[in-house]
């Protein structure tokens, strides 16, 4: 058995749940593989101020909605979808019913970026996928990367 140790935590490696001590399984999601130590972040009261000075509370109405420059896909309803195009460093969840066209829309968008001189890497899970788009996929575009390196 695992002894707790001051300043350890211990995380479920499928949900992510953090408990204190260590179990043999996960209460949040159920999952029977043992939960993992690890340390617990240290953050000194003077860095909690510092953090609090930096970034003092503010009334909705004065914060600014200016969130930077949207990058077209190339689609002008997957950009009014997205409040205008993609935001750089933002994270969208694309879901549907399996062959709709999601990876093909998507390697359509990464294709106008690509154009457009942006950066854009295609990675797993399936790379058939990228293969399986033929025609509507991205290969002909030498900025879009199928993360083999």
């Amino acid at each position: 058995m695992v002894k707790e140790r001051a300043g350890s935590t211990f995380f479920c490696q499928g949900c992510g749940h953090e408990s204190a001590k260590w179990m043999g399984f996960c209460q949040a999601c159920g999952d029977r593989n043992p939960l993992v130590e690890a340390p617990k972040p240290q953050r000194s009261s003077a860095s909690l101020r510092q953090a609090r000075a930096s970034d003092p509370p503010q009334e909705l109405s004065q914060v600014s909605s200016e969130d930077g420059i949207r990058i077209t896909t190339g689609f002008a309803d997957l950009d009014r979808v997205l409040g205008g195009g993609l935001v750089s460093g933002s994270l969208v969840l694309m879901a549907g019913e399996p062959g709709i066209g999601k990876s093909t829309l998507l390697l359509q968008a990464a294709e106008h970026v690509a154009r457009g001189g942006g950066k854009v890497a295609v990675g797993p899970p399936d790379q058939a996928q990228v293969r399986q788009a033929g025609p509507f996929g991205p290969r002909s575009v030498p900025d879009v990367r199928d993360g083999r390196g």
